[in-house]
C-alpha cells in the first residue's frame, strides 16, 4: 500500500487572530472603516 502520509490532506484552519486581521483588512479596503475611526466592541 502507498505511503499513507503522502495521501493525507491537511486541513488548514485559520486562527481567530488571522480571521480578525482578514476581516479588518477587508473593512479598511472597502472603506467601511475610516482613518482614525475607533472600533466598538458592541458591533
Amino acid at each position: 500500500m502507498a505511503n499513507e502520509s503522502a495521501l493525507r490532506v491537511e486541513k488548514s484552519v485559520p486562527t481567530l487572530g488571522e480571521r480578525t486581521t482578514q476581516k479588518l483588512r477587508e473593512a479598511i479596503i472597502s472603506q467601511h472603516l475610516k482613518p482614525n475611526e475607533r472600533l466598538s466592541t458592541a458591533e
